[in-house]
């Protein structure tokens, strides 16, 4: 009999339970929902943000701190030139005209990094930022370029930080190699 009280009672809580946290799982939607998060969608856009990891460099800029993949390592999805994504972000920053990357339509975005290289100055990587309402930056770079204006990006060297922490910790020497650049890895890790 005792059993069966605990049963009963542990059935009881169960079908309660069950019941709150379905009552929890959906929102109360009201006639003005819609409306709400609109409004605070608003609100939210206007919070200017803080990006801590961006590889904010020119093609032949030698101090980009880019970590190499492995041989034979082949590219996530969402990291390919297929990549609809790329096409709709370039459009929105640039005003990129075409709906591909094929190379006489990217010969474009890249002649037009190149004029913005060219003519010097913080004013590309600037209006990025802007356009993408990002406040502050953190570059992940060997040294900050005179084109990174330095009040809206900071300069962080990853690779001698990936050597150092390889040496405390226990990953193995693998690891150790592909964190760092190849630059890094004649500098400071004196691995080949």
């Amino acid at each position: 009999m005792k059993h069966l009280f605990h049963f009963g009672a542990a059935l009881l809580f169960g079908f309660a339970g069950a019941t709150a946290v379905q009552a929890q799982a959906s929102p109360l939607p009201g006639a003005d929902l819609k409306k709400t998060y609109d409004r605070l969608l608003k609100q939210i856009d206007r919070i200017p943000i803080y990006d801590n990891h961006s590889h904010a460099t020119f093609p032949d800029d030698s101090d980009m701190d880019a970590m190499a993949s492995p041989p034979g390592e082949s590219t996530v999805l969402r990291l390919r030139d297929t990549n609809p994504e790329f096409v709709a972000a370039a459009k929105a920053l640039f005003g990129y005209p075409f709906d591909d990357f094929k190379p006489e339509h990217a010969k474009w975005l890249i002649d037009k990094k190149k004029a913005a290289e060219a003519a010097g100055g913080t004013a590309y990587w600037n209006s990025v930022l802007d356009k993408m309402n990002i406040e502050t930056c953190l570059a992940n770079r060997v040294a900050l370029a005179p084109y990174l204006d330095p009040k809206r990006f900071a300069g962080f060297f990853s690779s001698i930080r990936s050597c150092f922490l390889s040496t405390i910790t226990s990953r193995p020497l693998e690891m150790a190699t592909w964190a760092c650049t190849s630059r890094c890895r004649k500098k400071c890790c004196s691995v080949t």
